[in-house]
């Protein structure tokens, strides 16, 4: 009852102040239904995840946004999803007359999705980055057609103030997959990550795993022996991540190599002396199709409907194990009943933006970002007529500490009226308007994502590959809070007064961008 209440007071607020009249009681009542255990925590290729697809296609009906290609709200991928056979599988290194072998579990961690058997060189090539934008190539003269190419995770001088990059904070150039593409760009057979610093690597959300290694604080342990990754169709290479023991038998003094780059700022690649044999044989293999959900407004302008703005969110969550279900009421049932709102806002109002706004609930996130990526490859509208996107992943809590943030990030005592805007550094305009309309709603915005790599915050949500095309978008996130990934981030414990405010400034924003001839008008409360 007691939020019930606040619900109507919320929506009496808003009518009051002349802006959009957001009804908090249909958003939670869209949350209460996106957290149901018969959902089973929304998991990829679950029939959960598939019936929430359906769900939100039905109510971008009711809204009035049009299906993305005229006929259909879903746009499916397929995916596939592997079982490594363990006893099976190897890496067989060749050097000097001396085999070594390395097992999965204990030297390294990876796959791919079919069996693969290949014996090749192998290069060092860096921290695998292609940067012309920062003058730096770790492939300037090195060929690595046909082979293993070997690269540190990370950055140059990751983390320091004067990153060779960033400063503190990361670039595009940092992300696996971001990497793993450039390797096979290049033409590599496989890649081989080494662990850049002695500094832990925090397992990232949407940071595609293929084993069941320990799980990170604040992350449900995988059953054992099931695979993580669900793969999509852009990769053609396998990647594999090395422990730092295996590491240093691959490539002795690569820690070495690393202060080199480092210190200079320059390349340091190489060939690698002996080669690698990559043996990886798969148990189980399942394949299946998931979906994004989207629904269009097209824009009023015929001169600038092509154009648009998206406001996004992601759907699924995790798998239930045996009777714990994860209901991702904050990750990130908050940002999918945000973006229902805003479609239904949007239709009550009759607004008529002049850029088309899209909106979008992707799947599998939790498994890299790959629903997003698909977009990115199958666009609605032309990228390159991508105005922004505005992407809403887990807004409704108040930040605060979880055991990776401690001691690497700075977060205030009051977190109440806090959000994250993360991207922002590369779309400063658009960053500017939403401080500009944060402030009227009395809601502050915290940038330090941006300067930090401790969270790799950067590539950790669905606005990230639209940064890799060079689109304006930023992550609204409200921070890390007890209980992400958990069985404990339920309903109850979200932020409603935090959520409206940020489901109107994500209003405005996008009316604003997309030229709206109303755009609401909004008062500090």
């Amino acid at each position: 009852m007691k939020r019930f209440s606040l619900t109507l007071i919320l929506a009496a607020i808003a009518l009051f102040a002349g802006g959009p009249a957001v009804r908090m009681d249909r958003v939670m009542a869209d949350i209460a239904f996106l957290c149901s255990p018969e959902l089973q925590g929304r998991a990829t290729l679950q029939p959960g995840a598939g019936l929430v697809s359906r769900f939100l296609a039905a109510e971008f009906r009711k809204a009035g946004l049009k299906p993305f290609d005229g006929k259909e709200y879903l746009q499916e991928f397929r995916l596939v999803t592997t079982v490594l056979d363990r006893s099976a599988s190897r890496l067989v290194l060749d050097r000097d007359g001396s085999r070594e072998i390395l097992k999965p579990g204990e030297g390294f961690q990876g796959g791919f999705k079919e069996d693969v058997r290949l014996k090749a060189g192998m290069v060092f090539a860096g921290y695998g980055i292609t940067a012309p934008e920062y003058g730096y190539d770790d492939y300037a003269g090195l060929d690595v057609r046909g082979k293993v190419a070997v690269i540190l995770s990370g950055e140059p001088r990751q983390e320091q103030p004067a990153g060779a990059f960033r400063g503190s904070g990361l670039t595009v150039h940092s992300a696996v997959r971001v990497k793993r593409m450039n390797a096979q760009t290049h033409g590599a057979a496989a890649v081989v990550v080494l662990p850049a610093s002695a500094r832990p690597r925090p397992a990232a959300a949407g940071t595609p795993r293929t084993s069941t290694p320990p799980a990170a604080p604040g992350s449900p342990a995988l059953p054992r022996g099931w695979a993580s990754v669900v793969y999509d169709e852009e990769i053609a290479i396998p990647l594999l991540d090395l422990n730092t023991r295996a590491a240093g038998r691959v490539l002795p003094g690569y820690r070495q190599l690393q202060e080199r780059i480092d210190a200079a700022g320059k390349p340091a690649s190489r060939e690698v002396p002996g080669t690698l044999e990559v043996e990886l044989v798969q148990k189980e293999r399942q394949s299946g199709t998931t979906s994004n959900v989207i629904g269009v407004m097209e824009g009023s302008d015929p001169r600038l409907k092509s154009e648009a703005i998206i406001l996004s969110a992601h759907y699924d969550h995790l798998p239930s194990q045996g009777e714990a279900v994860y209901p991702g009421a904050n990750d990130n049932a908050s940002g999918v009943a945000a973006i229902l709102e805003l479609a239904r806002l949007a239709a009550e109002h009759k607004v008529k933006p002049k850029r088309t706004l899209v909106f979008i609930a992707f799947g599998a996130e939790e498994n890299g970002l790959i629903g997003a990526y698909h977009y990115a490859a199958h666009p609605v509208l032309p990228l390159g007529g991508t105005r922004a996107v505005l992407n809403l992943d887990m807004i409704g809590r108040d930040e605060a500490h979880i055991p990776r943030t401690e001691g690497r990030v700075e977060i205030p005592a009051r977190t109440s009226d806090l959000m994250n805007l993360a991207g922002g550094a590369w779309s400063p305009a658009l960053a500017a308007s939403a401080r500009r309309i944060a402030a009227g709603l009395g809601l502050r915005i915290d940038s330090k994502y941006d300067a930090d790599a401790s969270q790799s915050v950067l590539w950790r949500s669905d606005h990230f590959p639209f940064l890799v095309q060079g689109v304006p978008a930023v992550w609204i996130f409200a921070g890390f809070h007890p209980g992400y990934h958990e069985v404990s981030d339920t309903p109850e414990k979200l932020n409603l007064a935090k959520m409206e405010k940020i489901i109107r400034l994500t209003y405005a924003l996008a009316l604003q961008l997309a030229g709206a001839s109303k755009p609401p008008a909004f008062r500090a409360e």
